[in-house]
């Protein structure tokens, strides 16, 4: 696997499929709340239930809380966003 700084929001996975993982963006729920433009826990009410994002972390037990990271990868991010400028534009046509 290749090494990428900590903190840039990237992880290149080179093990499987090359073509779809090679350059997939990984983004920290403060990175994408950044792009989006939204708090922090909005993206994590947003995303934590999405396909395609990785959840890391433990669930709940009777003596520890559940404690997860999420990482969502870039295009979810820009999907999302081309969808709702869609929305945006079909209310508000002009």
């Amino acid at each position: 696997m290749n090494q990428v700084p900590a903190g840039t929001g990237m992880c290149l996975l080179a093990d499987s499929k090359p073509s779809q993982l090679n350059n997939l963006e990984l983004l920290t729920v403060s990175e994408a709340a950044a792009v989006l433009r939204v708090s922090d826990d909005t993206v994590r009410r947003m995303y934590r239930h999405r396909r395609g994002v990785l959840k890391l972390g433990h669930p709940e037990t009777i003596s520890r809380r559940a404690y997860f990271s999420l990482r969502i990868p870039a295009q979810i991010i820009k999907a999302d966003i081309v969808r709702m400028s869609g929305e945006l534009q079909s209310r508000w046509p002009g």
